[in-house]
């Protein structure tokens, strides 16, 4: 029982860390285009727009990519939830008297 508790801390620690990594990966490019706009709209007379678009346009499909990279590990998690739960391994109790 002790084993079983620790692999689920042990994979809560996991989850934890990856959904803290994923947030910061998902923040950064949010961060870059906010600021490259803002230092834009800061300085428009001054500012090349279409280096900015072109930035922003960047970032964007980063973020993009990133997303979808979540997406399908999510599926994937789905997947072997779903797999698993087919396969016939589930815990039974013993037979009466047994």
């Amino acid at each position: 029982m002790n084993d079983m508790l620790g692999r689920l801390e042990n994979a809560a620690g996991r989850q934890r860390r990856f959904v803290a990594d994923a947030s910061h990966e998902l923040r950064s490019p949010l961060v870059a285009i906010r600021t490259t706009l803002q230092v834009g709209l800061a300085h428009p007379d001054r500012v090349p727009w279409p280096e900015i678009a072109e930035r922003a346009g960047q970032q964007s499909d980063r973020l993009e990519a990133l997303i979808q990279q979540l997406l399908f590990l999510a599926r994937v998690d789905v997947h072997q939830l779903t797999a698993s739960s087919s396969s016939g391994c589930h815990a039974t109790s013993p037979a009466p008297g047994g």
